[in-house]
């Protein structure tokens, strides 16, 4: 078995290419494989073929250049011309006429696969080659159909597309096509029919020609290219782009979370179609999380396990499971901010996703993902600023020829509900509710991250109004006191922070387009969006803490200690768990993660956590030197009933001796008997008087004496 390496350079040498046809199958077995060795001199016996498959495959390969794509790209496809066909001999069936190879892109990929592994390719590489391999046939004979218009044509190979992503997507594998993978696929059509017959017959008739094969792959080509054209004009509209956080609080594990999650049908993890955070490819939430925060990635995955802190699922929004549920609207209905004073509408913006973190605390975070068509700043300012109110009738859209005004809580009822199910279970407990973290339930703002582009420089009054998410109408002054708090990462890139809100505004030219669009935008998606979770989730456990310590102050009777017990234990918990202080190696990272964690008052936070804490624990300390002294009490008066009690034995003790005595004195008998006996008697209630009362007072004394002592250092008192 060659090593990646060897078979990569194999595969792009025009020379090495061309000696494989010469080489014996011993050779052949020896060089690469033993299933590759089967097809020397192997006669396809077909009318589409004019070589045996070696010379078949070699010819294909050579076919594949590598004008216009990348190395790495030359270097997957030629690869994968090199194993396009190994599977044909294994499922080869003769017919009177000819031998037909059904399923044998399958079988080839069956057979790449453990070989591309074990030989060192990275993972990504053998997910992309197979897709190749087992594709390879996708696009041969696919032309438009007799009057069929140009857009029919395109819908059916859109549908065609959509059905292969889905079936990548479901498996839930690290690897989905995207449109750029189908348009190198189509290299790999028009070198395999480069190297078939020229002319096709069959039964005396031509049935097809190689310039046929041809046209149907330009015509495909050229529907995939309008649908890149389409899809990179939608991408840059939807460069502005916001996350919208919503603190959940549930009483699920993560474990239960993420079985439930799984098993309704439209909750997927961070792989697959949209697979990297926010990006349309890529390796998996896990892998995000470690290269961007190294230092807790591995709190993050997709799974709940031992070291896992974090649970992430990314919501399928056309999964016909979800698409019930979010009736009337649609992952495609477009959404306006709807000032309802002014009857207009302020900005217009798409639902493009929603993310759910689940913690092992019990507070979850939904970030759901809106993208503006707003271009100018100052729109997508006055946008954010209608949209920041959750309770506000401030989002519009149109069903049919009516359009209907609606809240955060509308649009976002039908994504809980397929996450958590109803808000009450049966048994009438709380499966989830949402927390309310702001000070004002009437006017209650949510927590707002913004990405977006400008072209000219970024000023001051921009970040003001975005990180405040104020309306330009609010009039700003360079003397205002609540600046943003500011960080500038890169040469194109500036961030604002406040409390509630944070943006980043990145200045876009010709020169750093391609970096903005294809590179920086997923940082913002994966990197910067986790960051942000991190904290946001500090902060509202601990705006959680502070909501429960007031009700705990307001509880009475004897459960108040334990209650404050487990509420301290809880906290320290916590504290150890989740107060992150270095997170990333990458500077970009960690400088934003500092800065943010002190516009977001996380220290003043766990400080107004603690000094409750210190309440509760000087209460249980006095609950505690209470009881101790109340136990002291009952200890003292126990002895004195004990000593009286003794005293009271003794007495009766020398009275019957006494009264013995007396009538053996009457009787005349026994009398130096009895009168031994009551001398021993006095001599035991003397000696218990003088002696062994206050030596046992004496010693209980003292060391009541000691623990007082001992609670006053304690105390300080």
């Amino acid at each position: 078995m060659r090593k990646a390496e060897e078979l990569t350079a194999l595969a792009v040498s025009d020379e090495k290419l061309r000696s494989l046809i010469s080489m014996s199958a011993e050779e052949l077995t020896e060089l690469i494989s033993a299933d590759f060795a089967v097809m020397k001199d192997y006669a396809q016996n077909n009318p589409n073929h004019c070589y045996d498959l070696l010379t078949h495959t070699v010819f294909t390969v050579l076919n594949i250049r590598a004008n216009g794509i990348t190395q790495a790209q030359f270097s997957e496809l030629r690869v994968a011309a090199l194993f396009h066909d190994i599977g044909k001999p294994g499922v080869a069936k003769e017919t009177e006429s000819k031998t037909v190879y059904y399923n044998h892109a399958q079988a080839g990929e069956a057979i790449a696969r453990p070989y591309l592994t074990q030989a060192g390719f990275a993972p990504e590489a053998v997910q992309r080659i197979c897709f190749f391999i087992r594709q390879h046939d996708m696009f041969i004979g696919l032309s438009a159909k007799t009057e069929e218009t140009e857009e029919a044509f395109c819908a059916r190979i859109r549908k065609r597309l959509d059905k292969v992503i889905k079936r990548y997507a479901d498996a839930g594998g690290p690897f989905v096509p995207s449109l750029e993978d189908f348009q190198l696929l189509l290299r790999l059509c028009r070198a395999d029919i480069g190297a078939q017959s020229k002319e096709v017959y069959e039964n005396g008739s031509l049935v097809n020609t190689s310039q046929r094969k041809y046209e149907a792959v330009n015509a495909v080509g050229k529907a995939l290219a309008g649908m890149k054209r389409q899809a990179d004009a939608e991408r840059k509209k939807q460069q502005n782009v916001s996350f919208f956080f919503f603190p959940v609080r549930t009483s699920r594990s993560p474990a239960e979370l993420s079985a439930a999650l799984d098993a309704s049908g439209c909750w997927k993890s961070f792989k697959g179609s949209g697979g990297k955070l926010g990006s349309e490819e890529g390796a998996g939430d896990h892998d995000n999380a470690r290269y961007f925060l190294k230092h807790v990635g591995a709190s993050f995955h997709a799974q709940a396990g031992e070291h896992t802190v974090c649970v992430q699922r990314r919501l399928d929004c056309r999964a016909p499971s979800f698409a019930e549920a979010f009736l009337p609207f649609s992952a495609d209905t477009v959404f306006e901010s709807w000032d309802t004073r002014s009857k207009a509408a302020k900005g217009r913006f798409r639902l493009s996703g929603a993310y759910l973190f689940c913690f092992d605390t019990d507070v979850c975070l939904l970030a759901v993902e809106i993208s503006h068509d707003a271009a100018e700043l100052a729109e997508l300012s006055d946008s954010l600023f209608l949209l920041k109110e959750y309770a506000r009738r401030c989002i519009r859209y149109a069903d049919g020829d009516a359009f209907h005004t609606a809240t955060w809580m509308d649009l976002i009822t039908p994504i809980l509900f397929s996450a958590f199910g109803p808000p009450d279970t049966a048994d009438g407990a709380t499966a989830y509710r949402l927390i309310d973290n702001w000070s004002v339930p009437s006017f209650q703002r949510i927590f707002i991250l913004t990405y977006a582009q400008t072209a000219g420089q970024v000023s001051e009054e921009e970040l003001f109004y975005l990180s405040h998410c104020y309306s330009v109408d609010f009039g700003y002054s360079p003397q205002t006191d609540d600046k943003p708090k500011t960080y500038r990462n890169n040469e194109v890139s500036t961030w604002g922070f406040t409390t509630e809100a944070a943006c980043c505004i990145a200045r876009c030219t010709p020169e750093n387009e391609a970096f903005l669009r294809d590179v920086f935008i997923y940082s913002i998606k994966n990197g910067y969006l986790l960051l942000f979770v991190l904290l946001l989730h500090q902060k509202y456990v601990l705006q959680e803490f502070l909501a429960q310590n007031e009700l705990r102050r307001n509880e009475a009777g004897s459960g108040r200690g334990a209650l404050a017990r487990e509420y301290r234990d809880a906290f320290y918990l916590f504290e150890q768990k989740y107060n992150f202080r270095y997170v990333s190696d990458l500077a970009q990272y960690q400088n934003l993660y500092e800065i943010v964690y002190d516009a977001f008052k996380i220290d003043p936070l766990f400080e107004d956590v603690k000094e409750p804490l210190e309440a509760i624990k000087q209460e249980l300390d006095e609950q505690e030197q209470r009881q101790e002294e109340e136990n002291d009490k009952k200890t003292e008066r126990a002895l004195t009933v004990l000593s009286l009690f003794a005293m009271f034995s003794a007495l009766t003790d020398a009275w019957s001796s006494i009264s013995q005595l007396i009538e053996a004195l009457s009787s005349g008998a026994a009398f130096l008997e009895h009168l031994i006996h009551i001398i021993i008697a006095a001599v035991i209630f003397i000696g218990f008087i003088c002696l062994g009362g206050p030596l046992l007072v004496h010693t209980v004394s003292d060391d009541l004496k000691r623990r007082k002592e001992n609670r006053k250092k304690k105390t300080g008192k």
